[in-house]
């Protein structure tokens, strides 16, 4: 027999889910470095050709400035 005295039941679902939670952290983590690590050899090899997303439009595609002088107190 064991000498050990059983743990609380709350306990052992305090340890599960913290257990459980660490280990979807550290799953995330692996998954977005493996993600980052795709997107850097696709960038590497010019596979990756999408827009910028700082793209400047032409003037012309610009949009006019709206002016509101309605909040102005003349």
């Amino acid at each position: 027999m064991s000498s050990e005295s059983p743990q609380n039941p709350l306990e052992t679902l305090h340890s599960f889910t913290e257990g459980t939670i660490e280990g979807a952290i550290k799953e995330a983590i692996e998954e977005a470095h493996l993600l980052l690590n795709t997107l850097e050899d696709q960038i590497k090899l010019g596979f990756f050709t999408g827009p910028a997303a700082t793209e400047i439009k032409p003037s012309d595609e610009q949009p006019s400035p709206l002016e509101d002088d309605s909040f102005r107190a003349d």
